[in-house]
């Protein structure tokens, strides 16, 4: 993931709260990734239900398409309801069929996106219905494995952060206070982030 891992710890070891994380937990594990078209049809398909019941609709949803994952016309020739039926809200329909349309207008190709910066990345994908800043974040982390995204709307990001640097802001003033904290994290926001989420993992048992 990272072209100096050592050189990430050593930056980030000068936050001592950081520090301590890194010394109890795991150096946290990225797994091979997806193309970003399949991936961001994923992630839509993944919010808001449990890994398991994501696990089986995504897995329909693929036996749908016929497998063809680089394909926008597929999932654009089915019927509505029929893409529906694999398990899919009608929200969440509408979302794919939106993430297919744009990649058909556009002509998207990946390597094209891998040249964008982060922040022209979060524009141009956040102009897809369905598709928000977070949602891009977790694109530029898992997917392009870029090296300094720090999601700061993630849940489990927020209460690690809360949790280990003992804060008592919330809302707007929370965001502000972990901002602060990411900003000595720079140019490894991303490897932070990781560790936030891997402490979030060891506390519920299943790290």
């Amino acid at each position: 993931m990272l072209k100096n891992k050592n050189k990430a710890l050593k930056h980030l070891r000068n936050d001592p709260v950081m520090a301590a994380m890194i010394k109890k937990l795991k150096y946290p594990k990225m797994d091979i990734p997806n193309p970003v078209y399949l991936e961001l049809l994923r992630s839509i398909i993944y919010q808001q239900i449990s890994i398991k019941a994501a696990a089986s609709v995504y897995n329909r949803f693929l036996e749908k398409i016929d497998f063809q994952t680089d394909n926008p016309d597929k999932i654009l020739s089915l019927e509505f309801e029929d893409l529906k039926s694999c398990g899919l809200s009608r929200q969440k329909t509408s979302y794919i069929i939106n993430i297919a349309q744009f990649f058909k207008d556009e002509k998207i190709k990946e390597e094209d996106i891998y040249k964008m910066s982060d922040e022209e990345i979060i524009k141009y994908f956040t102009q897809i219905k369905g598709v928000g800043k977070w949602t891009v974040e977790m694109l530029l982390i898992f997917t392009m494995f870029r090296e300094d995204v720090f999601p700061e709307l993630d849940y489990a990001v927020q209460v690690a952060i809360q949790k280990n640097y003992k804060l008592k802001e919330e809302k707007a003033a929370l965001l502000k206070k972990m901002r602060a904290i990411a900003e000595p994290w720079r140019p490894y926001r991303t490897l932070a982030s990781l560790y936030c989420w891997q402490w979030i993992r060891e506390e519920r048992g299943d790290g």
